[in-house]
Formats: structure tokens, sequence, C-alpha cells
């Protein structure tokens, strides 16, 4: 199923420098979004660069960098500025009118647990890879969950995948229960589709990647 965008944290763009476009077949063209929070993005990134930049949305709180927010809206590509309290909830009000109402997030750890404990996670998709690797933000960011706190899912197909073993799970939808995924107003509800091995790989990179977003 084609998802309306493309989402990844500010980390993933200055480490990796992807180019988020999945569709040389002449699909509907997927938007970027790239969540920051305090540091600069970088003008050099494949995403404010190629042919594709007017499909780039940088969410980020209000007041953030004015002038990095300044040359990538020159480079053609949007700035979204929002409040910091409830910024996730309200990132999902703004991309619902324009049409992005299936978000498939990319990584890294830490988006993706925020995502999760904002309650804006449909579903969530885990590749189990025979290998250990990482770094020092988990696949789930820097959360702390507790056992009677942990969001709950509910398994709705696991099958091998070459070397690999894949899980797609659903919120188990518990209200009341601490960073439990449940039932939110917002007009669109992102799913995740994460690889655990990917996202481990690219928070190995760097010891400060928490400071710089």
């Amino acid at each position: 199923r084609a998802a309306d965008a493309i989402m990844v944290g500010a980390g993933t763009v200055r480490h990796d420098n992807p180019s988020l476009w999945p569709r040389p077949d002449g699909q509907r063209d997927p938007w970027r979004v790239i969540v920051v929070r305090n540091a600069p993005l970088p003008l050099s990134a494949q995403v404010f660069t190629d042919e594709h930049a007017a499909r780039t949305i940088v969410a980020a709180p209000k007041g953030w960098q004015p002038g990095c927010a300044t040359r990538i809206r020159k480079a053609g590509a949007t700035v979204l500025e929002l409040p910091r309290k409830g910024f996730l909830q309200a990132l999902a009000r703004e991309l619902g009118p324009l049409g992005i109402l299936r978000v498939l997030c990319e990584g890294g750890g830490i988006l993706a647990g925020e995502l999760i404990q904002a309650g804006l996670v449909d579903e969530l998709c885990v590749f189990l890879s025979p290998m250990l690797i990482g770094g020092p933000v988990g696949a789930m960011g820097t959360t702390e969950w507790r056992l009677e706190q942990a969001p709950r899912f509910h398994l709705r197909d696991a099958k091998p995948v070459g070397n690999d073993f894949y899980f797609r799970l659903k919120p188990a939808g518990q209200p009341g229960s601490a960073g439990t995924p449940r039932p939110t107003s917002n007009p669109i509800c992102p799913s995740w589709v994460g690889r655990t091995l990917r996202v481990s790989r690219t928070i190995s990179k760097t010891k400060n990647r928490r400071k710089e977003l």
C-alpha cells in the first residue's frame, strides 16, 4: 500500500543523506517530511537539492533556526513551524489538509519512540535479524517505559523473509496506560514501518545524536 509521505528525523538526514524518493515508475509523487527540533539542517542534503525539493516539508518548532528556515524555503521546500507542546499532534493536523493521510516513518529511533508515545502509530512493522548491533539510542529512541506502562500490540502477521523475520503489529489500544497508543482525534493516523536493523545501524554512527536533535 502506497504512503502519501515518508517521514524521518533530522539525524537521518544529517548522517545518511537519503533521497526518500522511492517511486521511479511514475506513480503518485510522495511528500518527504523531515522532523527537526533544534540544530540546523544541511542545505546540501538531497531532499533540498534534487528536482523534488518542492515535495519536502520540514516540521520544526516555532522560531527554529530563522536563517536556515529562510534558505530552505528559497530552495523550494516548505517549513512548518509548530508549537513545541503537542508538536507531533500539531504536525498531523497540518498534514491532513495536504492530502497526507498515510505516513511511512523510516526512523530514526527517537522519532519512532515519540510517535508511539504520542499515540500516532497505526501499524508497526519490525524486521528481526540474527545479528547484534547497536548504539547509545535504542530502536525506540530514549523512551523509558516500565513493564506496566509499555505499549502493547496485537500480532497480525509473522513470517520469515530470507534470513530475517518479519512481524506486523497493531496497537492494542489500552486507554489510560502511559505511553500506550490509543484512538486520537487527529485527521491522520500515521503508520510507522521500521526496520530495527536500519534504525540501529543509523543510530550507531554517532554518540551525540540526541544532543543534535
